[in-house]
């Protein structure tokens, strides 16, 4: 025999509400690790032959306080879970660019130096911009941290574009 449960929200015994129904049987989970963040102002003369961090400034919003931002943002899982990330980055002056590479490092560091890591790796072929996104369903344990990271191969003075982002979600 099924069984039908009525409620309008779900809490933890210390308060804490871990999900909601609406009147239209919509599922909300408003303590689900989230977070969106991007850069706010064009930079130029920057320096990307070797992989650096990607720069962020501004947070649109972060569900759960995960993601640090210091020229760069950082997110650390609150808890073990599939995570989905994803970031945009836009540059310009790349005309002297082998390739642009786009990274997800997993605590600080290249998932492998092949192409199984989470990136976008393109060829400039002489363009003024390029716009590269990466995005990845990873496994994470608590505290570990995932950082965007840009390489521009040969071409030493490349802008990156205002509106730039980095997001990501818990998922299970």
């Amino acid at each position: 025999m099924a069984s039908i449960l009525k409620v309008n929200e779900l809490q933890h015994t210390g308060g804490t509400t871990a999900l909601t129904v609406d009147s239209s049987g919509r599922i909300l989970q408003p303590t689900k690790p989230a977070f969106a963040v991007f850069q706010n102002t064009n930079l130029s003369g920057l320096n990307y032959a070797s992989p650096t961090k990607a720069p962020f400034d501004t947070k649109d919003f972060d569900i759960g306080n995960n993601v640090t931002i210091n020229n760069s943002a950082v997110f650390t899982a609150p808890i073990n879970g599939i995570y989905h990330f994803g970031c945009n980055v836009m540059l310009d002056a790349v005309e002297a660019s082998g390739y642009v590479d786009l990274m997800l490092y997993i605590d600080d560091s290249n998932v492998s130096q092949s192409d199984l890591s989470y990136r976008h790796l393109e060829d400039v072929q002489g363009g003024a911009y390029i716009t590269m996104h990466a995005s990845a369903l990873i496994q994470l344990t608590a505290n570990q941290t995932v950082t965007p990271y840009v390489r521009v191969n040969t071409d030493t003075a490349v802008g990156l574009r205002d509106g730039a982002r980095f997001f990501g979600y818990l998922v299970s």
